[in-house]
């Protein structure tokens, strides 16, 4: 179990060191009037990490306890699936956005 916090932990530290958060905060806080866009902001930070980490929390204690899954090809599918998921949906968005 502390082996799972730990993990946890440093993918939380991992994503509020990220360059994305850093950046839109300070964005938000050079803007005209930073008190509007910043509680929404912190409120959706908040709730997308704990809902991250919640759901990481759960779908690991989905997996049995003594599977015999290869422990390099199943990290490798997530990530390459969650890839394409994530490529799908910037060529969608790309492509409803209006044009000038």
């Amino acid at each position: 179990m502390l082996t799972l916090a730990v993990s946890l932990a440093s993918f939380a530290l991992a994503g509020a060191a990220s360059s994305v958060p850093v950046s839109v905060t300070i964005l938000i806080l050079l803007s005209p009037s930073p008190r509007r866009g910043a509680l929404p902001f912190l409120y959706g930070a908040l709730a997308g990490s704990v809902i991250v980490v919640g759901l990481s929390a759960a779908g690991l204690r989905l997996f049995p306890a003594h599977a015999q899954l290869d422990q390099m090809r199943v990290p490798a599918v997530l990530c390459i699936a969650a890839g394409a998921v994530l490529t799908a949906y910037g060529v969608h968005l790309v492509r409803r956005a209006p044009q000038p």
